[in-house]
């Protein structure tokens, strides 16, 4: 689908739950289009405060694309404007020159139900109906385990020196595969990144990976999953983490012990 949407020059909306790689999904489209040269720029939308212009934003940027994250969080008076930008295509300039075209693509990503937003009243129908045209779902890691093995390598390639390879043995590549990431992808960059340091550098083995891990991959209970929340996750992660380093070094210590004066 991105390479379909790549030549176009329409604004495209990502949607999805928190961490399921929007904005990688948005770069990507950047990176195959027209604006490949210029700038990608990311405003987020939760920063934005009413008052501003979404025209001095396209005038003053440098950016081929601007993605627009969140949304759902712009104040309604930049919607009804990005609006209009998008279904005309043109913008106010506030240089004195009037109208100007627009050049930029406009993405944007959300994680809530805009459908929602704009019966409650706090989203502008007319954007909910210029983005839904070009509207790509991106769904939950859990439902693609297929790519897991793919995001795993590029995550070990950015943890890694240059030139150093950390092989990852069936059983814990097993384990990754058939876990159902209720974080999505910032849960599998941060299990990937405590494995790779308990490892050593050398072979990430299942017993590298949190505590429960196994179990939890094999039992399938999707809906408790779901209710993990990520920063309890985080917490399980450094527990186990600090847990298999004492284990793992022991030994180590119960020597030094011994030889302590």
């Amino acid at each position: 689908r991105i390479m379909e949407l790549a030549p176009r020059e329409g604004a495209v909306l990502f949607q999805g739950e928190p961490g399921t790689g929007k904005e990688i999904l948005a770069r990507t489209l950047h990176a195959r289009g027209e604006q490949r040269d210029d700038l990608f720029e990311r405003v987020d939308c939760s920063r934005l405060r009413e008052g501003g212009s979404i025209g001095a934003l396209l005038e003053h940027s440098k950016a081929g694309t601007l993605y627009f994250r969140q949304i759902g969080s712009m104040p309604p008076q930049m919607q009804k404007e990005l609006s209009a930008i998008v279904l005309t295509r043109r913008f106010r300039a506030y240089d004195g020159g009037g109208d100007a075209q627009l050049r930029t693509r406009i993405i944007a990503s959300t994680t809530t139900h805009l459908e929602k937003l704009t019966v409650d009243g706090r989203f502008n129908p007319d954007l909910l109906q210029a983005l839904k045209e070009t509207t790509v779902t991106v769904p939950p890691l859990r439902t693609r385990p297929e790519d897991a093995r793919i995001h795993i390598g590029l995550m070990l390639r950015r943890f890694l020196n240059p030139g150093e390879k950390v092989p990852i043995e069936p059983e814990a590549l097993m384990v990754l595969e058939n876990y159902p990431w209720p974080g999505n992808l910032p849960e599998l960059e941060e299990t990937i990144r405590n494995a790779s340091c308990i490892s050593g550098g050398m072979c990430i083995r299942a017993q590298h990976l949190p505590r429960g891990f196994l179990r939890m991959a094999t039992t399938g209970d999707e809906e408790q999953l779901r209710q993990i929340d990520l920063k309890q996750f985080r917490g399980r992660v450094v527990k186990s983490f600090l847990t298999n380093i004492k284990q793992e070094y022991e030994h180590v210590l119960d020597k030094i012990e011994k030889f302590a004066p």
